[in-house]
């Protein structure tokens, strides 16, 4: 660590100017994402829906209801 420390030290405008560059460059690589995001819902006859009834249908919950959790409690000195 005090090798890097050392560098820092001795060089602060290049590292100033690499994080203005790393910072340049996710400002750049940021610029496509909003395009990206979205706040669609699922709609029937969508394929997110149609899995969500697939689910429903075949095990009976899904996220339209709580999941089931079976819990085994088991006598003291026993183990599975």
């Amino acid at each position: 660590m005090a090798p890097l420390s050392e560098f820092v030290l001795r060089n602060k405008l290049l590292v100033v100017l690499f994080w203005i560059a790393v910072f340049a460059g996710g400002v750049f690589a940021s610029s496509g994402v909003g395009d990206r995001l979205s706040q669609n819902f699922s709609f029937p006859g969508q394929p997110g829906y149609e899995a969500n009834v697939a689910i429903l249908k075949k095990y009976g919950n899904g996220g339209t209801s709580n999941p089931l959790v079976p819990v085994v409690t088991l006598p003291k000195g026993t183990s599975v």
